[in-house]
């Protein structure tokens, strides 16, 4: 009996990012949101994220695993519903609402998704109440990684 060896290559392109939130961002009933900036680049394997627009845009296709968050304080005493979309191209591939009820809370939006070369991802988000704020720091980030 022979046992065939199989070849493991190594990916020729790593692709990952990770940024947070630098500001403070007001947010009030926009029709559609708002992009919500990153604009701390943590690290950026592959050179596709551009902090100055808060985008993510992959140099090559593949399967990427895409993560955002947002820490959200509300601007007045009633219950504030908060909308937070994931886009590529513009397109929705998360939608995700919350009701606040608390003075502050978290949100996530995450999916696994096929992305083509070029594609443009980002992070909105909306209000039903003004005066909410969405608060810098670790907590508000976006991230992805290439995993096929």
């Amino acid at each position: 009996m022979t046992i065939r060896k199989s070849k493991c290559t190594p990916r020729k392109f790593k692709s990952a990012f990770k940024a947070i939130s630098d500001q403070n961002q007001s947010i009030g009933r926009p029709e559609f949101g708002v992009t919500v900036k990153y604009g701390k680049k943590i690290f950026d394997l592959g050179n596709e994220y551009n902090a100055a627009t808060s985008t993510f845009t992959p140099k090559h296709d593949g399967v990427y695993s895409l993560f955002g968050s947002i820490l959200y304080k509300r601007g007045s005493q009633e219950p504030d519903e908060i909308i937070f979309l994931l886009t590529v191209n513009d397109i929705v591939i998360f939608a995700g609402g919350k009701v606040i009820n608390s003075d502050r809370e978290f949100i996530t939006a995450a999916a696994v998704r096929r992305l083509r070369k070029g594609d443009k991802v980002q992070l909105s988000a909306s209000s039903h109440v003004s005066g909410g704020l969405i608060l810098k720091g670790c907590s508000t980030r976006f991230k992805g990684k290439r995993i096929r």
